[in-house]
């Protein structure tokens, strides 16, 4: 039976034993610190609970996203107008299923971070994943976007990739989903609820080393500062920071957002800006790429709300 909108989060609450927060600020939840409220915000530890609160909503005619590391995302200031899941407990541990003299098979739930797979997995003696290290995401977040390096993608090590569609949960084959690029075809409809990987078996030694060089890798990249990580994809056989470089974006600056100094894919909250002054700033160096270049930029952040002008949601001090 469908509720009406000014009692769906109350029953919601009464329905669901679970975490949950109302009017949610989801600075507090990113890694730029900046964007409004949310609705509703709603952890979820089981995956019959996941499908269940998914239902519900549907049945309001209520949207959800799934919010995994925080990074990767701009949030408009004035906040979203879904309910917003976090996935946690079980749904955010590792299994060992299967062990060969080469070759480790795992499952991971999608809510786990990749800083406690990849550490998880070295104490398994299992590699294949240490050239992601560093990057702040979740399992899931990882998967959807095919999070990578030059060294190393998700997909290089994906057997099947468990998602929640229409109600249903089911697990399908990797080579099913579209994986190129910093892409996949999950779209925000499907939710990755967990992973099969199939990991190298390896020794302490080697991947200390390939952690070691993994994080050399990402000297350049701004760490003082908040930033979503990088801002573009790179075009074919080119780098979206050296285009943005070279026509002259380095530095520049809109409110409290400034195009990295070190690193020109990053634009970073230099502690005051808004949502909207990363996205204004955002049109602008694509703008400016695209005149010098005549190459059209593609973000890697997902941006979610409207960047209409509106009030401001900064992180609090």
């Amino acid at each position: 039976m469908k509720r009406g909108p000014k009692d769906w989060r109350t029953g919601f609450a009464e329905r669901f034993d679970c975490r949950l927060q109302r009017d949610e600020p989801l600075w507090r939840h990113t890694t730029y610190a900046v964007g409004g409220p949310t609705p509703l915000m709603v952890w979820l530890d089981k995956e019959e609970l996941l499908v269940e609160a998914r239902r519900y909503l549907d049945d309001c005619g209520v949207g959800a996203r799934v919010l995994g590391g925080g990074s990767n995302v701009l949030i408009a200031d004035q906040g979203v107008d879904v309910v917003v899941l976090r996935l946690c407990g079980r749904l955010a541990r590792a299994k060992l299923l299967e062990r060969s003299r080469r070759l480790i098979e795992v499952a991971v739930g999608a809510g786990m971070n990749l800083s406690s797979l990849l550490a998880w997995a070295r104490k398994q003696g299992a590699a294949g994943l240490t050239g992601l290290a560093g990057i702040p995401a979740t399992v899931g977040g990882a998967v959807k976007c095919n999070a990578g390096t030059p060294t190393v993608a998700m997909a290089d090590r994906l057997i099947e990739v468990r998602l929640l569609e229409r109600g249903r949960l089911r697990w399908v084959a990797a080579e099913r989903l579209g994986f190129g690029y910093r892409r996949s075809s999950i779209g925000s409809r499907r939710v990755v609820v967990a992973a099969r990987l199939r990991l190298p078996c390896s020794t302490q030694a080697a991947m200390q080393r390939d952690l070691v060089r993994a994080l050399a890798g990402r000297k350049l990249q701004p760490r003082s500062v908040r930033s979503a990580g990088c801002f573009f994809r790179n075009p074919p056989a080119d780098s979206a920071g050296r285009l943005i470089e070279q026509a002259g974006c380095k530095g520049w600056s809109e409110g409290g957002a400034q195009v990295s100094t070190r690193h020109a894919n990053f634009i970073v909250n230099q502690s005051s800006a808004a949502a909207r002054d990363i996205w204004r700033l955002s049109l602008r160096v694509s703008r400016q790429v695209r005149k010098t270049f005549g190459i059209k930029l593609q973000r890697e952040v997902e941006c979610w709300g409207s960047f209409q002008a509106s009030p401001a949601h900064r992180r609090a001090g």
